[in-house]
């Protein structure tokens, strides 16, 4: 990833706003490499530094300044594991009527 799209995809997470619980939409509001890598995360409930960094194809110091950007803003939440940096990944709250496709578009 070259540094203007580092760059764009910094900026537009810092962009978004601060989110108390992640819904499915709000992935949406993602640039689509991104939010292809964290589909991938909220299925697995985990993402480590290298699995975003080769996801976005970045340099890890790269991704781990994406990765603040997405802990901050609540998307991610950083696991206490010595050794390693892991997130933790999941949806919250509930979806009473999901708009027909949204799903399917998301996963």
């Amino acid at each position: 990833m070259n540094d203007e799209q580092f760059d764009r995809i910094s900026q537009e997470v810092a962009a978004c706003p601060q989110l108390k619980v992640v819904m499915p939409s709000d992935l949406l509001t993602l640039p689509e490499d991104l939010a292809l890598v964290l589909r991938r995360a909220f299925r697995a409930g985990t993402i480590t530094l290298a699995e975003l960094a080769e996801g976005l194809n970045l340099e890890p110091a790269r991704a781990e300044v994406i990765a603040g950007h997405l802990v901050q803003k609540g998307f991610l939440h950083r696991k206490r594991i010595p050794g390693a940096k892991v997130y933790s990944a999941r949806f919250g709250g509930r979806i009473k009527q999901p708009r027909r496709g949204l799903l399917k578009k998301l996963f």
